[in-house]
């Protein structure tokens, strides 16, 4: 169960962090979902099994963050640059099939530059370094995970409480 929660997790945050574009609003998801899988591991039957889940769950971080993480970066940055490459063969082969007229191909040109111009991002040049969006996401997945630590004694105050 543990296992598969963390995989979905990752999913989710994928999902989630895809959409919203924007590492700091994905955090809070990741808070909350570290605070589910202290539920789960605080609802073990006995200390052995507690023992167990939090052994599992925390070599699962430990990989999360060492390789299964970063293999995930690289994979989607892969297969986006797969894509726009495939696509860009393919409308090239489209292209050299339909054989148009050289003005109607200046015309197509002309239109994808003006495209390209209008929904250009501002790209600020920083000499072979990335911007602070992969630290950002990091340091989110450290600190969400500390304050599910936190969060912890809360949880356990509560199941006492409202025994």
């Amino acid at each position: 169960m543990i296992v598969a929660l963390k995989f979905v997790a990752i999913a989710v945050n994928l999902a989630i962090g895809n959409f919203l574009k924007e590492s700091l609003l994905v955090a809070p998801l990741g808070a909350a979902m570290g605070v589910i899988q202290t539920l789960i591991t605080l609802g073990s039957e006995d200390f052995a099994d507690f023992l167990l889940a939090y052994s599992i769950e925390f070599a699962l971080m430990l990989l999360e963050r060492t390789y299964i993480g970063p293999f995930i970066d690289w994979l989607i940055d892969f297969v986006s640059e797969t894509y726009a490459v495939t696509k860009d063969w393919v409308q090239g082969q489209i292209r050299s099939l339909r054989r148009a007229t050289l003005e109607e191909e200046l015309l197509a040109e002309e239109q994808r530059a003006r495209r390209m111009v209008k929904n250009r991002e501002v790209e600020i040049p920083v000499d072979g370094q990335s911007t602070a969006e992969p630290l950002l996401d990091a340091y989110a997945g450290h600190s969400m995970d500390t304050l599910a630590l936190y969060y912890s004694p809360v949880i356990i105050f509560m199941f006492i409480f409202f025994r």
